[in-house]
């Protein structure tokens, strides 16, 4: 019992931050078409996410060889989950992610050269998910390489591709709650969803999917970002969301790995309140610590700050990636500067 409740928190916290996101489509709980990553598949726009959680009640230490060509290795069973989720949904990009609170070890040696253990194989392969199996077989991994791909029955094409759909989280990235930085009252509707998960599996309607709108549904939600009221400034009776500008926004901080991204807009729009809450927390960013507010000082709107010291945001943000605003992107602070003095 201990596992499954461990499983349907971290699903809960994952449906969470997708929900937020605003980009998922429709979840599976014991999708029958998942095999062994049916703990919980998460359906997008082109890609289905298909997860296996594997919790302990004391963490203890893994070999890559171990976990997937042990004796109950999980190799075999997470390639053919992989395939029936590419039969299922062959218009999308399949991704497997096995999810474990253990550690790798760092004391096997299944590598050609120091650091040769479990521990240092998985950082690389995080770090290269994209590397192509020729690639990985001029490493020092070759062995296992070779070991994992007899193992899994693929031919070359196949098993590269599997490759490419494997991640691995584990130690203290298999805590959800934490990987998507929610904070204690997200944590508490994360855990909302984790409780009608297990409804949805026994329910008499045996669906093996539910649509982002009848999992609203079960869980008496309208809208988590409207009905909740999790962000912290005032905001009027008419506010409302504006998806496309959410979109926008998270479309352009994927787009970069460094820099800064800002929301320009004009007074009124909210523009720290979608930073805070549509785009954060998530494990993809850091925080986003400035914000521009145009607004007269003498009003007083929402949490306006008076541009006193222009200079001193123009260095902060020598190395900025783009900005976005309403009328699209502003590609450099030449730009910028002219938009918020007009």
């Amino acid at each position: 019992m201990r596992g499954y409740i461990g499983q349907y928190e971290s699903a809960g916290a994952a449906i969470y931050a997708e929900l937020e996101r605003g980009q998922l489509l429709w979840i599976g709980v014991a999708d029958r078409s998942a095999g062994i990553v049916d703990d919980l598949v998460l359906g997008f726009d082109g890609l289905v996410v298909g997860h296996q959680f594997k919790t302990a009640k004391f963490p203890g230490t893994f070999t890559v060889e171990t976990i997937f060509t042990g004796a109950d290795g999980l190799l075999k069973p997470l390639v053919k989950a992989w395939r029936g989720l590419r039969k299922n949904d062959p218009g999308s990009r399949v991704e497997i992610r096995l999810v474990v609170n253990d550690y790798p070890s760092v004391n096997d040696k299944p590598g050609g050269t120091a650091p040769a253990h479990s521990a240092a194989f998985l950082d690389e392969f995080e770090r290269f998910s994209n590397r192509s199996l020729q690639e990985w077989r001029a490493s020092s991994w070759s062995r296992l390489i070779e070991t994992l791909r007899q193992a899994s029955g693929l031919d070359d094409d196949d098993f590269e591709q599997f490759l490419h759909a494997l991640r691995v989280l584990h130690g203290a990235a298999a805590d959800f709650v934490q990987f998507h930085k929610l904070s204690p009252e997200q944590a508490r509707l994360a855990a909302e969803i984790a409780m009608v998960l297990p409804k949805l599996v026994t329910d008499v309607r045996d669906k093996d999917r539910w649509s982002r709108e009848e999992l609203l549904q079960e869980l008496g939600w309208r809208d988590p970002a409207k009905t909740r009221h999790l962000h912290r400034f005032p905001v009027g009776a008419y506010a409302q969301r504006n998806r496309d500008t959410e979109l926008s926004l998270i479309q352009a901080l994927r787009a970069v790995d460094q820099g800064y991204v800002a929301l320009v807009g004009p007074p009124g729009r909210a523009s720290p309140h979608y930073y805070r809450w549509r785009c954060l927390p998530s494990p993809m960013f850091g925080s986003c610590a400035i914000w521009l507010s145009c607004q007269a000082q003498r009003r007083g709107w929402g949490e306006g700050r008076p541009m006193t010291s222009w200079k001193m945001l123009q260095h902060r943000c020598a190395t900025e990636a783009c900005w976005v605003c309403a009328s699209g992107m502003i590609p450099n602070m030449k730009g910028v500067s002219s938009l918020v003095r007009s």
